[in-house]
């Protein structure tokens, strides 16, 4: 275990590639592609059994879909890896030669899907890693401070440290630095408590949030308050990219709606593409060979067509946009819950 006085660029910190990276190297193989999402549920007796069953069903209609043999073996042998225990859900995504990545999530789906289809279908994917805020969970007393590290991949790390209130800071926001925190938890003797989360907000990065909790009763009620303020911070991260695009479009930087995102990814002028997902939106548009050629209507050398919001996610990582899977916004949101941000063209 590291200690915290380690220099940053000494510690051990795991090589955790992001979705959009995992979905790059996806796409760099040949289609169709299979797409399986399972809940997984450890606490049973019989968890494994019960999730092979499931996926022996979900298999069944694969194969008889023109999943290909090799395909579906290799995700046989996906499923057969142990999961992360905090796991509730599983995805595995192939491409036809049997290339596949592999997830978990930490809420199960509300049913269980298996789909054979042009492109991956990725959006929970990209999800999945925008509720898993890098964060630290410090309880402190009269003798130091305990720092939880949560990072990516499943990261944890426990460390210690001994020393008066006004010690605590600069060590803390050393770990925060070196693992990219973007949310410090500290709880413990209400005074103290406040008064270290006042000394950690003015040394952490901009992008970290420190919050308070003074006096959780019990771990359970520290798990709870971590579980909420990590939500809190996803939300945050919506509610902003949400403002910036209402900023960006008052002055021509923003775009919204289905018909003008796919002109702008097409034309390879998105910064962040904003999209909801809703599984049962299976509008589809027709691509080329290259990620950006997209297409409403039927045009020569798009031969093939997807299911809109896969299209739209295959494009935006392609060109190293940045991806938020937006909730449904309804009046107050973008048109169709699609848009696309175009920082590069503020101010020409």
């Amino acid at each position: 275990m590291p200690d915290v006085n380690t220099p940053i660029d000494e510690l051990d910190l795991p090589e955790a590639l992001t979705a959009a990276e995992r979905l790059r190297l996806l796409y760099e193989h040949p289609g169709p592609y299979v797409s399986v999402f399972l809940a997984i549920r450890p606490m049973l007796a019989d968890a494994d059994a019960n999730t092979a069953g499931r996926w022996s069903v979900l298999r069944s209609d694969l194969e008889s879909h023109g999943a290909g043999p090799e395909t579906l073996a290799a995700i046989d042998a996906r499923l057969a890896l142990p999961a992360p225990d905090d796991a509730a859900a599983v995805a595995v995504l192939a491409a036809a030669d049997a290339t596949t990545v592999v997830d978990y999530g930490q809420e199960p789906p509300s049913v269980d899907t298996a789909t054979i289809d042009t492109l991956p279908y990725a959006a929970p994917l990209l999800e999945w890693h925008q509720r898993r805020v890098p964060h630290l969970v410090v309880t402190i007393d009269d003798s130091g401070a305990d720092i939880a590290t949560f990072g990516p991949d499943g990261y944890t790390r426990l460390d210690s440290i001994d020393g008066a209130l006004h010690d605590l800071a600069t060590p803390i926001a050393t770990v925060a630095e070196a693992t990219h925190a973007r949310l410090i938890l500290v709880a413990g003797v209400p005074f103290a408590t406040r008064r270290l989360a006042d000394e950690l907000a003015k040394v952490v990065s901009i992008g970290c949030r420190v919050v308070a909790e003074p006096g959780p009763s019990s771990v359970d009620d520290l798990a709870d308050a971590a579980v909420r303020h990590v939500s809190d911070t996803t939300a945050r991260t919506t509610v902003g990219f949400l403002r910036e695009l209402r900023f960006l479009a008052s002055h021509s930087a923003a775009v919204d709606g289905t018909a003008d995102t796919i002109a702008a990814l097409r034309e390879q002028r998105a910064d962040v593409l904003l999209i909801h997902d809703n599984p049962a939106d299976q509008r589809r548009i027709w691509i080329g060979q290259e990620p950006r050629q997209l297409s409403l209507e039927s045009r020569s050398g798009y031969d093939q067509h997807a299911r809109l919001v896969d299209a739209a996610i295959r494009a935006a990582v392609m060109s190293d946009s940045t991806i938020h899977i937006i909730p449904t916004t309804g009046a107050t949101g973008p048109e169709d819950n699609t848009a696309v941000l175009s920082r590069a063209q503020l101010g020409k």
